[in-house]
């Protein structure tokens, strides 16, 4: 099985409320999985949370396989699922539909985090940083797992640019 890589990403610059609506399904994965949208995306998508926000935007909260960089862009994407319909990657989902995709990820069993701007289909922006998670030392002076962990490295609060 496959590391999982927890997501944040934010979709914003939709044309319609139609387009809105068809990428919101493809990131809903009960949904994708249920009503067989003839445009999907990867099935390397473990499970999600569509949310609408208030300024139009939709903001999806997520877990993948290894990272949003393989198991959702470009160069790793097939061309069709396993049912038939054609799978684009979210740098084909910015430039079919014209909107703006920024995600943030992290890996933790591999120690990194990754920060994308996606506009017209090309990354803007596109890092990768090494990330720890620490528990706090017991008074055995081992790391306690009881207490709220923290993280060395990493993008911060994972602000939103977009």
């Amino acid at each position: 099985m496959a590391n999982n890589c927890a997501f944040n990403m934010k979709i914003t610059g939709f044309r319609n409320e139609a387009d809105r609506k068809l990428i919101s399904d493809m990131f809903d994965i009960g949904y994708n999985r249920r009503k067989k949208l003839p445009v999907e995306l990867s099935h390397r998508i473990y499970e999600s949370l569509v949310e609408d926000q208030e300024d139009g935007s939709i903001v999806i909260y997520g877990d993948c396989a290894w990272s949003v960089r393989t198991a959702l862009r470009e160069q790793f994407q097939p061309v069709r699922t396993t049912d038939g319909a054609e799978c684009i990657s979210i740098e084909e989902l910015s430039r079919r539909y014209g909107v703006t995709i920024e995600y943030y990820s992290e890996e933790l069993g591999m120690e990194f985090q990754e920060h994308c701007i996606i506009r017209g289909g090309n990354a803007e922006t596109d890092g990768e940083t090494h990330v720890e998670e620490h528990y706090p030392l017991g008074p055995d002076g081992e790391e306690d797992d009881s207490q709220e962990a923290y993280k060395i490295g990493g993008y911060g609060d994972w602000e939103w640019h977009i």
